[in-house]
């Protein structure tokens, strides 16, 4: 066999394994790169957002998985999904944090709540029941999460209730000042949030008056242009 077709015989058998190589790391970083490597993970989204074609990696400050639908043959944002234990990890039930999967649509409406796991001695006639999730669906960031009031109580588990309550909305509002253009009603969300001072039933921005461009709630005050930041 002459020389030069030996050549590149061995040049084309020392490509095969390389190109084989690049094209199973290339697979394994699409793969990694998506919400949707997780089966579990990926039906969970697929239950907050049924008509949601894609979803992005989780990323971002607040972290946040990011749903797209198809519009038109181009991707649009449709929601973001997040758990309460990375955005709220001081909130604490009885036994320790409930992780809770929370889905919003981009005008700060909840697209629902799953609750992946708790450690409530109570959990089981608590936050386990569908009906406690389905309490979130539909609902706005801006309502008061007041337990009794807008939120069902529920005897003997008034901690556990209450600390998935507060990490719900909380977390909720948290993504929601980066992603939702809604000036005036998210500062007032953050002035509740951080004074702990819930709106009245008057409407979200009942708990303060604005002077001045700043709305003001207790001894918390805020710049109305500041309320995404």
């Amino acid at each position: 066999m002459p020389e030069a077709i030996q050549e590149d015989n061995r040049a084309s058998t020392m490509r095969a394994p390389s190109l084989v190589l690049s094209c199973v790391l290339g697979a394994m970083i699409v793969v990694a790169g998506q919400a949707q490597a997780d089966p579990k993970l990926l039906a969970q989204l697929k239950q907050l957002f049924p008509s949601a074609t894609s979803f992005s990696p989780k990323g971002g400050a607040p972290p946040h998985i990011t749903a797209f639908v198809n519009s038109a043959g181009t991707q649009v944002e449709a929601g973001y999904a997040f758990w309460t234990t990375e955005l709220e990890p001081l909130e604490r039930g009885y036994h320790g944090p409930i992780k809770i999967l929370v889905g919003m649509a981009r005008k700060g409406i909840l697209a629902g709540v799953i609750v992946v796991e708790n450690h409530e001695p109570y959990g089981n006639f608590s936050v386990e029941p569908p009906q406690f999730a389905l309490q979130f669906k539909g609902k706005d960031i801006r309502d008061p999460f007041k337990v009794g009031r807008d939120v069902d109580a529920v005897s003997r588990a008034s901690i556990t209730i209450e600390s998935a309550t507060r990490a719900i909305r909380n977390s909720a509002r948290r993504v929601a000042r980066r992603h939702v253009n809604d000036d005036r009603k998210l500062a007032c969300s953050r002035i509740a949030t951080e004074s702990r001072v819930l709106p009245s039933d008057d409407g979200p921005c009942a708990c303060g008056a604005e002077r001045a461009g700043r709305l003001v709630c207790g001894d918390v005050a805020i710049a109305v242009s500041d309320s995404l930041q």
